[in-house]
């Protein structure tokens, strides 16, 4: 049996969704836990695109294993596919109420709120994290951290077979990027371009400080020439004025 489930295992890393779901259910599921079977139903059925099985299941996941963390997030992040942004935000607290360190969860909760024109809501979410990551003090995601759920996850192999965003990622130094970065675009979104120009800048140094390299993430970039753009514009108008 442990040869179908790697079978599985190999299937979801070469995103061939469909067929690792009828592989699943030929699976004889005596050797795991149901609530994870159904947790990898229904995130195999996420990723082939299967919104409403794949709510199904991590539904069913979630009343097998009420307390797990990684259910709680999976059915957070398929909410937030289907713009119910309520029931996602509200899946989000749940997974910090489990377990406090989730820094990701309230990131998305920042997110959820800025979506909906609730700047202020989100910046109080993005706050929490940044004191979540300087009450721990710890720069790197560890042992420690992981969770009752993810470690028996990772005992099946099921815990990075599936694609991972990195706004979802459990590494501190990258998410301390992002959320300073998604408060700078919360006071861009203000038109308080100086204090927003400060938190680009600032994701940026702490970039560069970690030598991280995060394929791809280029948004303090992107806004900071927005900024450019409009101080510059700005400078052309009063000089324009000047020479009335």
């Amino acid at each position: 049996m442990r040869d179908i489930r790697k079978d599985v295992l190999t299937l979801i890393e070469q995103q061939r969704y469909e067929e690792a779901i009828s592989l699943l259910f030929r699976f004889d599921n005596s050797e795991i836990e149901e609530w994870v079977y159904c947790y990898a139903l229904g995130q195999c059925y996420r990723y082939a695109h299967n919104l409403p099985y794949a709510s199904y299941f991590l539904e069913k996941a979630d009343l097998l294993h009420p307390a797990c963390v990684e259910v709680a997030y999976a059915r957070g992040s398929l909410y937030e596919l289907s713009f119910q942004y309520e029931s996602a935000i509200s899946q989000f607290k749940k997974v910090i109420a489990l377990y406090p360190d989730r820094i990701a969860a309230y990131n998305r909760i920042g997110v959820l709120y800025s979506r909906q024109g609730k700047v202020e809501e989100a910046l109080i979410w993005y706050a929490k994290a940044l004191e979540r990551m300087g009450v721990r003090g710890i720069p790197k995601y560890n042992d420690e951290w992981i969770s009752e759920g993810m470690q028996r996850l990772r005992k099946l192999g099921f815990d990075k077979v599936f694609p991972t965003k990195l706004e979802d990622s459990t590494d501190i130094e990258i998410l301390e990027v992002i959320v300073r970065n998604n408060i700078g675009v919360c006071y861009f979104e203000k038109k308080v371009y100086g204090t927003a120009k400060q938190w680009f800048l600032d994701a940026m140094e702490h970039l560069q400080r970690n030598h991280l390299l995060i394929d791809g993430y280029d948004a303090p970039l992107v806004y900071m020439e927005a900024i450019k753009k409009r101080e510059m514009k700005s400078h052309v108008s009063s000089c324009s004025i000047d020479n009335v």
